[in-house]
C-alpha cells in the first residue's frame, strides 16, 4: 500500500538515500528535497541547475554523480563540481571501506575514488570493459559494479576493495544473451536481477551462481 507524497517539485528525482538523521533525494536541475520523516519533504534552494542523480553519503559529506558530472556537498545547499568531471557522462556512486567511488558510463569505463569527497583520484580504467554502468554498491569490503551488455557484448560484473584495481566475475555465467538490470546487496548477500527470469546470487562478491526464478514476468529491479 502506497501513499503518494508531494514533493513541491516537477523535476524528476533519480536518488533517495537515508544518512543517519533524514531522507535525502536528488533530482534533475539541482534538486535537493529533505524529509525526516519521508511523509513530508522540503525542497533545498542549492543554486545549480546540474543535473544530481546517484546519491553517495559518508564521511559527513554528500556525493552525487549524473550527467552534468560529479558533486559534492557538505550542507546539501552549496554543491561544488568535480574537477575533470562535467563533460562525462557519469551513472552510479558509492561509499564503503572509508571511501567514494563513482563510475562513468561508457564503453570505455572509468571510476574514480575519493576519501573524503573533495579530493579524487585520476579516472581509472577497467581493461576489457564495455557497456553501460547500471549497478555499483559496496557490501562485504568490496565494491561491485555492473554493466548492462547490449548487441553482441555481455553484461559484466566486477569487483574491488579499493576502487582502483577490478576483477571481472562470473565470466563463466555471463553469455551474451544474459543482462544485468540491477544489483542489491543485504543480508550478507549480493542479488543481481538479468531480467529473463534469473538471478546472480553470491555471499561473499567473488563466486557467483545463475539461478532461475520461479516468477513469470521479467523482474528487473532490486533494492
Amino acid at each position: 500500500t502506497w501513499t503518494r507524497r508531494s514533493t513541491g517539485t516537477v523535476n524528476d528525482l533519480g536518488s533517495v538515500l537515508h544518512d543517519g538523521t533524514r531522507f535525502v533525494a536528488s533530482g534533475s536541475g539541482g534538486t535537493i528535497l529533505t524529509s525526516p520523516d519521508g511523509l513530508a519533504w522540503t525542497q533545498v534552494t542549492t543554486g545549480s541547475t546540474a543535473d544530481f542523480h546517484e546519491l553517495a553519503y559518508g564521511a559527513g559529506r554528500y556525493v552525487t554523480a549524473g550527467f552534468s558530472g560529479v558533486y559534492q556537498s557538505a550542507n546539501l545547499t552549496t554543491w561544488t563540481a568535480v574537477a575533470g568531471t562535467t563533460s562525462d557522462r557519469w551513472t552510479a556512486a558509492a561509499y564503503g571501506g572509508g571511501r567514494f567511488i563513482v563510475a562513468n558510463s561508457a564503453t570505455t569505463l572509468g571510476t574514480r575514488s575519493s576519501v573524503d569527497g573533495v579530493t579524487w583520484s585520476a579516472a581509472v580504467s577497467i581493461p576489457g570493459a564495455g557497456g553501460n554502468t547500471n549497478g555499483l554498491l559496496y557490501g562485504n569490503n568490496l565494491f561491485v559494479l555492473t554493466m548492462a551488455g547490449f548487441g553482441n557484448t555481455p553484461s559484466k560484473l566486477y569487483t574491488s576493495p579499493d576502487g582502483t584495481a577490478w576483477t571481472a566475475r562470473a565470466t563463466d555465467l555471463l553469455s551474451v544473451n544474459t543482462s544485468i538490470f540491477s544489483i542489491a546487496f543485504g543480508n550478507g548477500r549480493f542479488v543481481a536481477l538479468t531480467g529473463d527470469q534469473r538471478s546472480l546470487t553470491s555471499t561473499d562478491g567473488i563466486a557467483w551462481s545463475l539461478n532461475k526464478l520461479p516468477s513469470t514476468p521479467a523482474v528487473t529491479r532490486i533494492r
